[in-house]
């Protein structure tokens, strides 16, 4: 067989492969959403949630009755670990002591990468895996922080393992706002955050 047919017997087999592939294997992609503005959950009802309002810090969100709320101040085994928390609060599942939902207060200090990355090891910036998300949430810029996301620092070379979800926001001129999202229901407690000056 002379070489010119052997090329064109070549192109035939590989032109029967991609089209047989086309059709079998259907490209599969998905709309990758806009990094600047996540969505966050589901329209959901929570009309007959309770609303819990922080005047000093100006935010509010709801949250459902098989719920409590709780601050580190006044929870049995917590230590609070960051002198830069001026505020927080800890919706608890009913009975248990299950956080699902947290929101820290952190004042006088800029919301960057940078300072996300801090947070891992105050003397040097983490190597975050992956890299923080712009988000946007309550009309307030920020950054999302994804569970399972690895911090290698000094202390830990190997790099830890964040477990929740965080979204860290700042409006103009106002403190970090640091939502920890623990599990689904955090997820619909979240649509409900606001600020309200």
């Amino acid at each position: 067989m002379n070489k010119f047919i052997k090329i064109v017997i070549f192109i035939i087999i590989v032109l029967a492969i991609a089209i047989a592939g086309f059709f079998l294997y259907p490209d599969k992609t998905t709309d990758v959403p806009n990094d600047k503005e996540t969505p966050i959950g589901e329209d959901i009802d929570t009309s007959d949630w309770q609303t819990y309002r922080n005047e000093e810090y100006g935010f509010e969100f709801k949250y459902p009755e098989s719920s409590k709320l709780s601050s580190l101040d006044t929870i049995g085994n917590f230590i609070p670990f960051d002198n830069t928390i001026a505020s927080n609060i800890h919706v608890f599942l009913t009975n248990t002591d299950k956080i699902i939902f947290s929101v820290y207060v952190k004042e006088n200090v800029v919301l960057t990468p940078t300072w996300i990355a801090m947070q891992s090891d105050p003397l040097k910036p983490a190597i975050l895996k992956p890299l923080p998300t712009p988000i946007v949430i309550a009309n307030t810029p920020g950054y999302k922080i994804l569970k399972g996301t690895t911090a290698v620092t000094t202390d830990f070379p190997e790099g830890t393992k964040y477990t929740s979800d965080q979204y860290f926001l700042q409006k103009t001129d106002g403190p970090i706002i640091n939502l920890v999202i623990s599990d689904d229901l955090a997820e619909q407690i979240i649509t409900t955050f606001k600020f309200i000056n």
